[in-house]
């Protein structure tokens, strides 16, 4: 650790400091909160001290307040030929115009109040399905009945996800094998809709993405009229993926 400074150097910055109390009295610092009129302020006034006194940077603040310029909303609209001579008597106005400009801008777009944030979606539903002569096997068979732990990422498997009230449609992918020796395509019918994928090549994968509103489904396979299908619930859970830190 760094030696403590000798007592008579910490006497003689005492000494200094009395004397500046007895020259400048009890003055308060410029950006004392107490003593400014909002955030804004101080904001505005960092930029426009720079390069000049704080005498200048104080005329172009008090411009700027009695144009409405330390409104965000009211500076971000402000045109060049309005905003530069505001602050010219700070010193190179084009400058400090243009960053003024860009931080009203930044604060504009950052109201909570006014910007809320949607909740993160969740990422796609997985369901395999196996397509076999007897039958067609979908696992899980229901959906978004409830929170799903094998949609979340092992740090937040005891962290159940945030439920969203939302009635949007659940996105679904649906990842079949053909165990069969016949070519074939998925169907997934429901809720007056037919759902197709590309052609199902015997002992071959495919993927489907779907949309599916909350409802009943059955899943089958063209041209295997031997394979029994299969039923599919989609439940009306829906919950935001905030808590999947890895997601992109």
């Amino acid at each position: 650790m760094p030696a403590s400074p000798p007592d008579t150097e910490v006497a003689a910055l005492a000494d200094v400091s009395r004397v500046l109390d007895d020259i400048y009295g009890d003055e308060h610092w410029v950006w004392d909160p107490e003593h400014v009129r909002n955030a804004m302020d101080i904001i505005a006034g960092a930029v426009l001290v720079q390069h000049t006194t704080w005498i200048n940077a104080e005329r172009a603040l008090e411009a700027l307040r009695a144009a409405g310029g330390l409104d965000p909303a009211r500076l971000a609209r402000m045109p060049d030929d309005v905003l530069v001579p505001l602050v010219r008597v700070g010193g190179t106005p084009t400058v400090k115009a243009r960053r003024l400009r860009a931080i009203a801008l930044l604060g504009g777009g950052c109201g909570a109040e006014s910007h809320v944030n949607d909740p993160r979606p969740q990422p796609p539903t997985r369901v395999s399905v196996a397509v076999s002569d007897g039958a067609i096997t979908v696992q899980p068979r229901r959906i978004a009945i409830g929170p799903e732990p094998t949609q979340q990422i092992p740090q937040n498997a005891h962290v159940r996800q945030p439920p969203v009230r939302s009635r949007v449609p659940l996105n679904v992918v649906f990842v079949a094998a053909n165990l069969t020796d016949v070519d074939s395509r998925l169907e997934v019918r429901g809720r007056g809709k037919t759902y197709s994928s590309k052609p199902l090549y015997a002992n071959a994968n495919i993927s489907l993405q779907t949309i599916l509103p909350t409802g009943i489904y059955r899943v089958s396979a063209a041209d295997l009229p031997s394979a029994r299908p299969a039923r599919l619930v989609v439940g009306p859970y829906r919950s935001s993926s905030e808590n999947d830190v890895l997601l992109p």
